[in-house]
């Protein structure tokens, strides 16, 4: 077919049916081209018909936006910087939807946090100065203008905690109340409590984080509120205090109606103590929540985890499945989520399909989870002689299995599978 009939051919329902088949396969960019065509046909349409290809037109413009996004994220992790900049530009040019500049905007701002703070741990000739540069682009303009009034001994705390030294960090931000009433503070107890958070201080972050909600109680403004209460949830429920911990997640997510993460973290809590049914409508409810043009795969991927905790094969096959799927479209085969694809090559095997179950430990051995190669390569060895495939492919495997070996279990695995191959 010529160029030109392409572009002329085809009637307004003709177009929109094959844009719609398109849509459907998830095929964006061919969608969209076809819907423009359709628009070009428009002389039988009618209004409602032209505003409902109009808004196909713009979500495939969303989802392509959302696809560059997503390969921005995967070039920034791989240390490819300048592609990951320009990827994060063409999604502006492929949709000019506020959504999307919003999300462009929020990855450029980490982005740049990020390469600040490279630069920073690489360079040991950085001033101070510098130094509370970078730490500095990571505060909400709440806590800009707050620690703004704050002697320099809080900015020596700051880098300890930067530089690992956590303790001396703590003492640090203690010893503040002598140099300055902290009478008014807020995030200055939220800062406190994570650290003591993190090397165990339980009982003193529990005290720190209890004062900052205090502090900031009724103060809408104050977004990091649903940050307190869900540190407090994790510090309950590790203690063994389920309800209050279940209390603090409720909280959370109150203090953050709009925010579909506190109710991901409850609906994994839930999971975890056994209460699927309700895991899975907590987690239902958070992807009811989740940005379209930007989902949070790990709602989907707990989901799919919750329905094969509940005995729901096929559901669970269908989410985790949804999340293998994104990761072709938007970041590659190579990205495959393990906490995903494990479940999911496990369910493929006990229906008998080990092409499948083989094809994703394959890609998970080509992927960036290091710490399971060992498995990963084995896995698909074992699977790979299952299906009685070419010798050769099965010891690549092997061979490639044998440098992660860390234990006498692992070696006597391999060398098992190495007999079965001989």
């Amino acid at each position: 077919m010529s160029f030109f009939k392409w572009i002329s051919g085809g009637s307004f329902a003709d177009l929109r049916k094959e844009g719609d088949d398109l849509y459907k396969q998830e095929n964006y960019g061919e969608a969209r081209l076809v819907f423009q065509k359709a628009l070009k046909k428009s002389k039988d349409a009618n209004e409602k018909e032209l505003q409902a290809v109009r808004e196909r037109v713009a979500d495939c413009s969303r989802q392509l936006a959302n696809q560059r996004i997503e390969s921005a994220r995967t070039f920034f992790r791989s240390g490819d910087i300048e592609h990951a900049y320009e990827l994060l530009d063409d999604a502006l040019q492929i949709s000019d939807s506020e959504e999307v500049h919003r999300v462009v905007q929020a990855y450029r701002a980490e982005f740049d946090a990020e390469v600040k703070k490279d630069e920073a741990e690489s360079n040991p000739e950085m001033s101070e100065e510098e130094l509370i540069a970078v730490i500095a682009g990571s505060w909400s303009a709440g806590m800009a203008s707050e620690f703004a009034g704050f002697p320099e001994s809080f900015y020596h705390a700051q880098i300890a905690a930067h530089e690992g030294k956590v303790p001396e960090a703590i003492e640090r931000l203690k010893a503040l109340s002598s140099e300055v009433d902290l009478s008014g503070a807020q995030y200055y107890y939220l800062e406190l409590g994570r650290l003591q958070f993190e090397i165990d201080q339980l009982d003193d972050a529990e005290a720190s984080l209890q004062r900052f909600l205090a502090q900031t109680e009724g103060d809408e403004e104050v977004e990091e509120r649903w940050v307190a209460h869900h540190l407090l949830a994790t510090m309950y429920a590790k203690n063994d205090n389920y309800k209050a911990a279940e209390t603090e997640f409720m909280n959370a997510y109150r203090a953050a109606p709009n925010n579909h993460v506190p109710l991901l973290h409850f609906g994994v809590f839930l999971r975890d103590r056994g209460e699927l049914e309700r895991s899975k409508r907590t987690l239902e409810n958070a992807m009811d929540m989740m940005v379209a043009m930007h989902p949070d795969m790990r709602v989907v991927r707990e989901l799919g985890l919750t329905h094969l905790a509940m005995g729901a094969r096929i559901e669970a096959m269908d989410f985790l499945k949804s999340v293998l799927d994104h990761c072709c479209q938007t970041v590659g085969h190579e990205q495959y989520d393990p906490d995903a694809a494990v479940p999911l090559a496990k369910l493929y095997e006990e229906d008998g399909r080990l092409r499948d179950a083989s094809d994703i430990y394959r890609h998970l051995a080509n992927g960036y989870d290091n710490e399971n190669m060992f498995v990963y390569n084995t896995e698909a060895a074992r699977l790979l002689k299952a299906q009685n495939a070419d010798d050769k492919l099965v010891v690549e495997y092997l061979k490639s299995a044998e440098h992660f070996v860390q234990n006498d279990i692992q070696r006597n695995v391999l060398s098992q599978l190495v007999g079965m191959e001989k």
